[in-house]
């Protein structure tokens, strides 16, 4: 079902590039075939989580998607534009109704399977988005988003700046800093570093459930904990 988005104010929120564009679609069809009955106001969100993820663990974000600090959360309207456009193709649009008989515009898949084309850090990241998150009423991931620093460092209206999170990637431990020298040092001669930044992959995903390879990450080292994005263990 096509749902007409207002594109009027497209530059008021930036040009993203073709590069970014194709990332966020890719982004999108993965949530959208790995979580049931996905609102686009959850998947907004669960953007924003992965994004603040990758910048934990990378120090930039993946895309230059600027979000800004509203009410109910982050927010860019590139994501419902994005959504439009691949709308009808391998995932669909329709109106359907929550637990509280609430209305909401949700996203499916149209096809049994489809590839998506990412970085293979995003696969990670959003395999992991998916296993923390997709049980948890969004009512309760906004929550918890208003609890990360960049949006409680934000105004309202303003926009999210990730950099804030870069004092706390810089207060390294010794024990962590003796870790990261261990490992680089172990791996230093099995790794490109320039191959493991640049490397795509193309991966099937089905409904319900990606048919996922394991990415080889070797050698790079977190510099924060991941409970964004991983279980965190019991």
């Amino acid at each position: 079902m096509k749902i007409k988005v207002d594109l009027s104010n497209i530059r008021d929120w930036g040009i993203l590039s073709e590069e970014d564009k194709d990332c966020l679609k890719n982004t999108i069809i993965r949530l959208a075939f790995g979580i049931p009955y996905l609102s686009k106001t959850k998947l907004v969100k669960l953007i924003y989580l992965s994004e603040l993820a990758f910048y934990q663990k990378f120090g930039r974000t993946l895309t230059s998607l600027k979000f800004i600090n509203y009410k109910h959360g982050p927010y860019n309207p590139h994501i419902e534009w994005l959504v439009e456009e691949i709308d009808g193709d391998v995932i669909l649009q329709e109106i359907g109704k929550d637990k509280k008989g609430h209305d909401f515009t949700g996203i499916k898949p149209n096809v049994p399977e489809t590839k998506v084309h990412l970085p293979n850090k995003m696969f990670k990241i959003l395999d992991g988005i998916i296993k923390k998150w997709s049980k948890i009423p969004t009512n309760k991931i906004i929550d918890f988003i208003k609890t990360t620093e960049p949006f409680i460092s934000s105004e309202y209206e303003k926009p999210i700046d990730f950099t804030v999170l870069d004092k706390e990637r810089e207060v390294l431990t010794s024990k962590q800093k003796k870790h990261i020298q261990t490992t680089l040092g172990h791996y230093k001669k099995k790794i490109d570093k320039a191959s493991i930044k640049q490397q795509l992959k193309d991966i099937t995903i089905s409904k319900g459930e990606a048919k996922m390879q394991k990415e080889d990450l070797n050698g790079i080292v977190p510099f924060m904990e991941e409970s964004i994005f991983e279980e965190e263990s019991e």
